[in-house]
């Protein structure tokens, strides 16, 4: 699989928001991700596997998304969704093709 580099933004509806991988104080052993729409960004810890990265990217990605609708979704919801969204969009390639095209 080829691997490309943590883009330093992505778009959410319209905003830009930075995302920073770090070891940060703020995140521990239960915190792999944070998101702060108020500063427009999306933590990833720097200690995890590179699948995990990405896996944490989509979940706080949710929360920025349902923060910015909100529709107030719970932890566990947000935790679902992430991860059958995250497969969903690993397992289908030629569907992620499509989309962009």
């Amino acid at each position: 699989m080829q691997r490309f580099p943590i883009p330093k933004t992505v778009r959410l509806s319209g905003r830009r928001v930075r995302l920073v991988v770090e070891k940060s104080a703020v995140l521990n052993r239960d915190t792999m991700g944070l998101h702060s729409p108020w500063n427009g960004t999306i933590t990833l810890d720097s200690a995890l596997a590179p699948d995990q990265q990405k896996a944490t990217a989509v979940h706080e990605i949710l929360h920025d998304l349902d923060t910015l609708v909100g529709t107030g979704l719970s932890e566990k919801d947000v935790t679902a969704l992430a991860s059958v969204l995250f497969a969903a969009i690993r397992d289908n390639p030629a569907l992620m093709k499509w989309l962009m095209g």
